[in-house]
């Protein structure tokens, strides 16, 4: 079984709107999300299974609507078309002001990570995008745990395990 990759376009060659279109939508309206929600995550629901992502479409509203200022309307609409009322029932959020992301990410590059195109944004597109997932915890508290990841990581490791116990 084959699979389509679709090649993005790097940061300035098309608009944000046009990117979380491409983010979702393969040729022939077939939408990936979707599929996988279809073929993994709604079987293994089904059977009882906890399922576990790093992202989901709070990334999508947190960076292409907070950082980049794409419609949170056209986000709305398309969410609701590719998993509609597919949620999650718990985010976990690490949050980590802007600037002590800023020095984590030069840090690592100065050791020789390659940044990518997000990581190379400014400092006021990474405080847009804390910004709008803390919106959307602060609209949502039932579903979202804060993480304070400014802590050590043993700490943030321990404050992770005992969230995940409580499942």
């Amino acid at each position: 079984m084959g699979r389509y990759v679709f090649k993005l376009p790097d940061v300035g060659e098309g608009t944000a709107e046009a990117e979380l279109v491409a983010w979702h939508i393969k040729p022939g309206d077939l939408i990936e999300e979707d599929q996988h929600i279809v073929d993994v995550i709604a079987p293994a629901l089904k059977r009882g299974d906890t399922i576990v992502c790093d992202r989901f479409t709070d990334a999508t509203y947190a960076y292409q609507g907070a950082g980049h200022g794409v419609s949170i309307a056209l986000i709305d609409a398309l969410a609701r078309f590719v998993h509609g009322d597919c949620n999650p029932d718990l985010t976990l959020l690490f949050d980590v002001p802007s600037a002590i992301s800023r020095e984590r990410l030069t840090r690592m590059h100065l050791r020789g990570k390659s940044l990518d195109r997000f990581e190379r944004e400014t400092q006021a597109f990474f405080e847009r995008v804390r910004q709008g997932y803390l919106a959307r915890a602060a609209a949502d508290p039932a579903r979202f745990r804060i993480i304070d990841s400014t802590r050590p990581v043993a700490d943030v490791r321990d404050e992770l395990a005992a969230i995940v116990e409580t499942l």
